[in-house]
């Protein structure tokens, strides 16, 4: 995608990303068909970039340009998700890919395990002084 065509690109230079924003995150909170609040679109930055006509590497090249701005729009739409209180599977799964937990190691190994090197405990507890 050419920079002319890039729709983030475009509504930044108009002005026009906040009400994009707003117009989104408007369209999340109203109730899908059934109704209830589970039933809501959880925000997320694919959707945001599918509402206005683009996919997520239309953002990278976007953050480029405005890394500010993208920096921004990638925290509101993070906390309009957590706040919107997913199920906790989904919470923690999106958790541990942004946290990077779900890593993987060169060697292909899980790096959720971390070794912490020698633990030391140490009591400070004098047998003669405080009796047994």
């Amino acid at each position: 995608m050419n920079k002319r065509s890039n729709p983030l690109l475009r509504a930044a230079k108009k002005k026009e990303l906040a009400e994009a924003l707003r117009a989104y995150l408007d369209c999340c909170a109203a109730p899908t068909e059934g109704g209830k609040k589970a039933d809501r679109r959880l925000p997320n930055l694919a959707g945001f970039c599918r509402s206005l006509g683009c996919g997520v590497r239309a953002f990278s090249q976007f953050a480029e340009v405005y890394p500010e701005t993208a920096d921004y729009l990638q925290a509101v739409l993070e906390d309009e998700l957590l706040v919107n209180s997913p199920s906790p599977t989904l919470l923690a799964a999106y958790l541990k890919k942004r946290l990077g937990y779900a890593d993987k190691s060169k060697d292909g190994e899980d790096e959720t395990e971390t070794d912490c090197g020698l633990v030391l405990l140490v009591f400070e507890h004098d047998i003669e002084e405080d009796g047994e």
